[in-house]
């Protein structure tokens, strides 16, 4: 798999980067369009029920939700009324097929595939719901501030400039406890210097990075992110 192939890359360019190693190149069938895909039905939203598992487990998955997880499986896990098959953002406005559990909530969670023509084959799972409840044991969650970050990381990390395709995207761990596999976008609350819009690169230890009060935004990973040598 080169980078390149697949859109999905497009969420973190600095992940990309890490996965083409750990993968085989091979041709996979063109995704598919909106047209191909009935729209979800008008229903409300179903908060998840008491007492779900909503622990982030870095590497490996989002409670039930692992890497051996297809749309029969978790819906099998969640319930047909948590699950639904349907069109899940990319970026520049493409999308591609995967599966949503608890959709239309702060808890959902977006699994991306591989081979989107058939649904197999879970490659990526993404959270970015404000308020929701995933959270990992060390405190990772989305609206964990750049401080907090860190303080798991165990030492400062960089990130991409804001306002373009990867903005405010993990680049580098830096030899950090997390690693490559799993990745975050932050982004500042309130407004942002002119300095810090583009494709450029930033450390968080950066004094005038402080001052932008970054918190995380959206959190994707590998879900057999932790079986993979990122060495």
């Amino acid at each position: 798999m080169q980078l390149g192939q697949w859109k999905i890359y497009l969420w973190a360019a600095a992940l990309a980067t890490a996965l083409s190693s750990a993968c085989q190149t091979e041709n996979k069938p063109e995704k598919p369009t909106a047209a191909a895909v009935p729209a979800a039905p008008a229903t409300a939203p179903k908060p998840a029920p008491a007492g779900t598992d909503f622990t982030f487990y870095i590497g490996k998955g989002f409670g039930l939700i692992d890497r051996a997880a297809t749309p029969a499986l978790l819906r099998e896990r969640y319930g047909a009324g948590y699950v639904r098959e349907d069109l899940v953002d990319l970026q520049e406005g493409e999308r591609t097929l995967g599966s949503i559990v608890f959709p239309g909530t702060p808890d959902a969670v977006e699994i991306i595939y591989a081979d989107g023509d058939n649904l197999r084959d879970a490659v990526f799972a993404r959270i970015r719901g404000e308020g929701g409840q995933w959270k990992s044991p060390e405190g990772l969650r989305v609206g964990a501030s750049l401080a907090e970050v860190e303080k798991i990381n165990g030492r400062p990390f960089s990130f991409y400039g804001f306002e373009w395709d990867g903005s405010g995207m993990v680049a580098d761990w830096l030899g950090g406890r997390l690693y490559y596999g799993v990745s975050l976008r932050l982004a500042p609350e309130g407004g942002t210097p002119e300095k810090f819009l583009g494709e450029t690169t930033w450390n968080s230890n950066d004094p005038e990075v402080r001052k932008l009060n970054l918190r995380v935004v959206e959190i994707i990973q590998r879900l057999d992110a932790a079986e993979l040598n990122y060495q």
